[in-house]
């Protein structure tokens, strides 16, 4: 049995590896390539982000095995956890080095800070996705105000995989239709 602090390097460890030698060969295949030093250089920065990112699933991950808050997991670091917790941990290490999406792993997704619950039929909401609904909002606050009171904002999701876009939408008042395929 390890404690909750020992279990979070060595899935960071696990998990930054795999990143790093993703980036290493990237750095070899331009270097090979001829490509200036500045290309490195994004190279090692990028494997460095890579690195940290490892550390937030490995966090993730671990708080989801533990089903302990972020704020738990650093409270209680010293603490030792019981044998199944950490199998359970290192099986969702094994997922996520064989691919597996963080979100479908821990089954939830935070989209425009709201909480969404995703499975593997569920495309994962991306973060660059919000850029989407900042984009909506700021085209009909530009509209001039509508003669009509009751009109406002209308919008249709067809298509709506995990339907973060509109609820997110419909966070800030618009009224919103889901429609799936």
């Amino acid at each position: 049995m390890k404690r909750v602090e020992e279990l979070l390097r060595e899935g960071w460890s696990v998990l930054r590896v795999d990143a790093v030698a993703g980036e290493a060969g990237k750095t070899r295949e331009v270097g090979e390539a001829g490509e200036a030093g500045e290309v490195g250089e994004a190279a090692e920065e990028a494997a460095a982000e890579h690195a940290r990112e490892a550390g937030r699933e490995a966090a993730l991950l671990l708080t989801h095995a533990l089903g302990w808050s972020k704020e738990q997991l650093w409270v209680r670091s010293r603490e030792v956890v019981d044998d199944e917790q950490e199998k359970y941990f290192r099986e969702l290490l094994a997922a996520r080095r064989h691919g597996k999406p963080v979100a479908y792993l821990v089954g939830e997704k935070e989209f425009y800070s709201l909480k969404f619950y995703v499975g593997e039929g569920v495309l994962v909401p991306r973060p660059d996705t919000e850029i989407l609904v900042e984009a909506v909002l700021g085209y009909f606050r530009a509209l001039p105000p509508s003669p009509v009171p009751s009109a406002g904002i209308r919008l249709l999701d067809w298509g709506t995989g995990s339907g973060c876009l509109a609820v997110a939408l419909a966070q800030t008042g618009a009224a919103v239709g889901l429609m799936d395929s």
